[in-house]
């Protein structure tokens, strides 16, 4: 009996070793897959607290195996990048460091992979840790749902739950350093990535089975309204990069999302937030129409 594919969990982080090491300590106890093996490879994004020694601790006493990467390039695309090129798995599982898996995460994405041969790429359930925070990178609800282009490539899930066969990159390369936290257009980069995905003939599925716990710290209105603004940047960003490629589905995308933010002003208690992401959208654009003028910095940019 062939043996399941090999799984590369890639935890990208910077200066969280506290919240690292929760998600660690969980990782190091999940149910392994009867057929599969599988390996954690972390991607330390250039931080200065003790991240490393974080990492060190838990690969000595961890069963499974551990690979420490130092990402020096800041950015949360540049980690991703550096974790695809040093893990060894057919299976790519990303999650945060403020992510805690259910027990069974990893077991559920073997059976999930082995299940949907033809789908490329894979996004689970991202559930609030605690209740009563902000729904920041959730996606809930029980009903699996497959997507296919054209759709709107952010409906299938989150970056801190998100899987794909290596041999993905095949068709879309890696993701755009000019995407994601860590650089000026602070967010979209995985939905840039999926939706290059979808482009390329690729099927996405979102499996609930599959499923995390975001326990993160943005609790003050000000840092929620930090975190709208940067996700606003991203997908102003991610539409014009596409858009200036003459992409007519993006450009319908981003015509819709400004329509139904603008109607949101309109609604109690929902004005600010449509605002706030409606600015970041108008600067992120231009900031991206700026770099495409210059010319964009990799192939993986166009």
């Amino acid at each position: 009996m062939k043996p399941e594919p090999m799984i590369s969990v890639v935890i990208c982080t910077r200066n969280r070793s506290a919240s690292l090491r929760r998600t660690l300590d969980v990782i190091g106890q999940l149910s392994s897959p009867a057929d599969a093996s599988w390996e954690v490879v972390i991607v330390d994004n250039h931080s200065s607290d003790d991240t490393k020694a974080t990492v060190e601790e838990f690969a000595r006493c961890s069963s499974v195996s551990v690979r420490y990467v130092f990402e020096a390039k800041k950015g949360l695309s540049h980690a991703r990048n550096a974790g695809l090129r040093h893990g060894r798995g057919e299976i790519i599982a990303f999650t945060d460091d403020d992510i805690l898996p259910d027990a069974k995460w990893l077991v559920h994405i073997s059976e999930e992979c082995s299940a949907y041969p033809s789908v490329s790429m894979f996004f689970g359930q991202t559930r609030p840790f605690r209740p009563g925070v902000a729904k920041i990178s959730m996606r809930e609800g029980d009903s699996a749902a497959v997507y296919q282009f054209p759709c709107n490539p952010a409906e299938p899930g989150c970056g801190n739950n998100m899987i794909f066969r290596r041999d993905v990159l095949n068709a879309v390369g890696e993701f755009d350093i000019d995407l994601g936290p860590g650089v000026p257009i602070a967010g979209a980069e995985e939905t840039d990535f999926t939706y290059r995905v979808l482009r390329s003939g690729g099927v996405v599925r979102y499996s609930p089975t599959i499923l995390v716990y975001h326990d993160h710290d943005r609790l003050t209105r000000r840092a929620i309204h930090s975190v709208l603004f940067s996700y606003g940047k991203g997908r102003g960003g991610y539409y014009c990069k596409h858009m200036m490629q003459r992409d007519l589905w993006a450009t319908k995308m981003c015509y819709w999302e400004i329509r139904y933010f603008v109607a949101s002003i309109v609604k109690k208690g929902r004005g600010i937030a449509a605002l706030i992401h409606l600015s970041g959208m108008a600067i992120g654009a231009a900031m991206r129409l700026a770099m495409e003028i210059k010319g964009p910095r990799s192939e993986y940019s166009r």
